[in-house]
């Protein structure tokens, strides 16, 4: 068990978002660690593609969904 993390999601016709992560050291407390980064950065890739489809002005952009969750993983 570690916190090593290898996710992809759909965001548009032929489009993917990939993502990849470690978190520094080994075992359950990693692993948890990394089961919420998971969670947390689909959370808000679908948030940012929301926000995108519904104003065209504000495109997909990786700067903002980093520090979005950023700012989430921060708070908690």
């Amino acid at each position: 068990v570690s916190g090593d993390y290898f996710d992809y999601q759909e965001v548009g016709s032929g489009r993917l978002a990939l993502a990849i992560g470690d978190v520094a050291g080994k075992g359950i407390s990693a692993a948890l660690l990394m089961a919420s980064l998971q969670s947390a950065m689909r959370s808000q890739l679908r948030h940012c593609m929301e926000a995108a489809s519904d104003n065209p002005a504000y495109p997909l952009s990786t700067a903002r969904l980093i520090a979005n969750l950023n700012d989430q993983l921060h708070a908690s």
